[in-house]
């Protein structure tokens, strides 16, 4: 069998019911796929639209109470809807009807959400928008869920096909997330009909210098954009960033003291895994409110950066302030994020081609970027440097956190700053309590002289690496820059502590030599 020289590729059948009560014998609509890509359908002789009920439509008998019901485009994507548990629905004309006077068998069900999803394109952005125009006027409870895939004509079912029949938890969450955030009505043209972003225009300096200023979207101690979260290993910087998040999903107080709206968290832990995830998520909520379901989601695998997981990215994180929600991202490690191929770019260009399109993202869309990074083990006089990368790390991001602090000790210091030269130093308490970092008053004296020894420290065991000889008090002060009495009492300190060692055979005037200590060769 062919139609205009195509052959039959696959023939399906949905069942349908008339609205009259008194009609109970199926009637059939037979679905035609064609080699060509092209698809028709045939319904029997006499069949009218305005006679037949919805698709299936006897899936409502079986919803409970206030279960929600998705209305769809096709009888495909209610078949997929439907075999992960789900009560969907549709027309039994999709996005040709004109009638919709199927759709007023939903008023018997005023305690269900009816959430209107058309497929990506602008005919079902068109149908469904008059969908919903209809159901608001005799329903009390109506959303509308954005398309649910980048892809043009993307519709529910495209989205669960990615997911095989042993991941039923999987693909109902992946419907509930989009459920969950779902619009109180039509934002306006779907992605798939936006069009593609002309060159920006030339602007004048007097038009932008009367222009009001504009508000930058804020996260408590950051702004939107992307931001470097940086830390040696094991030290603590993963957990501040649980503890940030986890206080931005919730709302209120950040840190203990910071105060900060709710905020829809998306955290790809890609390093620690999810058993160490799930352990330390457990002992937060020990003593801490959980968010909202939905508030604060996770992913543990994530493709490499590319403009595909770029775009899927920012769909999700589109998905949660396309209905007026701050959103956050913690990525956790960058590292596990960046593109392998990378051979024909410097480590500049590297560090900053990675980072840049992120930060392209936050911006376009006034959301917060954390991403994780790690520090050196070679002491910096500025604490920007000591971010493990290139300066391309500085010029892609908007702003740079560095989290310190002395093996076994509970106290940490939190240096930050911003593109728009804003810095900040905040002092954190660990709250065994809490498992978490709280914000803390400026430490006492004896601690802040302690750690500024031991930076000093820290920077003549750099010193004494960098030349990789003994060196003399003096050759070390001109090195650093730093007061005499400074380095004397930092190299004391540090000879007592066994961090570098010093000798007798140095000259008149600078008779002590100093060297760091001989590693171990086991």
């Amino acid at each position: 069998m062919t139609t205009n020289g195509a052959a039959v590729t696959k023939t399906t059948r949905y069942e349908y019911y008339l609205k009259d009560p008194k009609a109970n014998d199926p009637i059939f609509k037979t679905r035609i796929d064609y080699s060509d890509g092209s698809k028709s359908f045939k319904w029997p002789t006499g069949t009218k639209m305005q006679d037949v009920g919805m698709y299936r439509q006897g899936d409502l008998t079986d919803a409970f109470g206030d279960d929600p019901v998705v209305l769809v485009e096709g009888e495909k994507t209610a078949d997929a809807l439907n075999a992960r548990g789900y009560v969907a629905v549709s027309l039994p004309g999709g996005s040709g009807q004109r009638d919709l006077s199927a759709l007023d068998v939903l008023k018997a069900w005023p305690d269900s959400t009816i959430y209107v999803s058309p497929d990506n394109d602008a005919v079902g952005l068109k149908a469904a928008t008059a969908w919903y125009e209809h159901l608001k006027r005799i329903h009390p409870k109506v959303k509308w869920v954005p398309p649910v895939i980048e892809r043009p004509g993307g519709d529910f079912a495209d989205l669960l096909s990615d997911f095989s029949t042993d991941q039923d938890a999987e693909a109902r969450f992946e419907v509930a997330v989009r459920l969950d955030t779902a619009l109180d009505g039509p934002p306006g043209p779907t992605p798939a009909e936006v069009p593609k972003k002309q060159a920006d225009p030339w602007e004048d300096f007097n038009d932008l210098a009367d222009e009001p200023e504009e508000e930058m979207v804020s996260f408590g101690l950051f702004s939107e954009g992307t931001w470097i979260v940086a830390g040696a290993p094991k030290l603590g910087k993963s957990w501040f960033c649980l503890s940030y998040a986890h206080g931005l999903s919730i709302g209120g107080a950040v840190l203990g003291s910071i105060q900060v709206e709710p905020c829809d968290v998306l955290a790809l832990i890609l390093e620690d895994g999810r058993r160490r995830y799930k352990k330390r998520i457990k002992e937060r909520v020990e003593s801490l409110p959980r968010p909202d379901r939905g508030r604060y989601l996770i992913r543990f695998k994530w493709p490499r950066l590319d403009q595909e997981s770029l775009d899927r990215l920012e769909a999700d994180i589109q998905l949660r302030t396309a209905a007026g929600r701050k959103g956050c991202v913690g990525i956790d490690t960058g590292t596990k994020l960046r593109p392998l191929d990378e051979k024909n770019s410097s480590i500049y260009m590297g560090d900053y081609n990675f980072l840049d399109p992120l930060t392209e993202v936050a911006q376009r869309n006034h959301c917060l970027i954390m991403v994780v990074a790690h520090t050196r083990k070679a002491p910096s006089v500025d604490f920007i440097d000591s971010v493990i990368g290139s300066h391309g790390i500085s010029g892609a991001v908007d702003g740079i956190a560095v989290l310190s602090r002395e093996r076994h000790s509970k106290q940490a210091t939190l240096e930050i700053t911003g593109r728009d030269g804003d810095e900040q130093k905040h002092y954190l308490q660990w709250d065994p309590i809490a498992n978490g970092w709280l914000l803390t008053e400026e430490p006492d004296q004896a601690t802040e002289k302690r750690r500024a020894v031991q930076f000093m420290v820290d920077r003549i065991k750099g010193v004494l690496a960098e030349n990789d000889k003994p060196m003399g008090l003096l050759a070390i002060r001109m090195a650093l820059g730093a007061d005499k009495n400074a380095v004397k009492d930092a190299a004391e300190y540090a000879v007592e502590t066994e961090q570098i060692l010093a000798t007798g055979k140095g000259v008149k005037n600078d008779p002590v030599l100093y060297s760091l200590p001989i590693p171990d060769a086991g």
